[in-house]
């Protein structure tokens, strides 16, 4: 599974990429809806990765 700084890492770049794609500074033009799609996906896994981190510093 990918730790936690993995999955801000990915965001940064998804959100990079997104804001680029609208300025048009793409080589390859993309579908944006795509990336934001995967930028959901991402947050939420982050979402759960803070809150299992959360439970298990609570058992401890």
């Amino acid at each position: 599974m990918a730790t936690l700084e993995t999955l801000e890492e990915r965001i940064r770049e998804t959100e990079r990429t997104i804001m680029n794609a609208k300025k048009g500074n793409l080589k390859n033009p993309v579908d944006i809806s795509d990336y934001e799609t995967y930028l959901n996906y991402l947050k939420q896994k982050r979402n759960s990765k803070q809150k299992q981190l959360s439970r298990e510093q609570a058992k401890k």
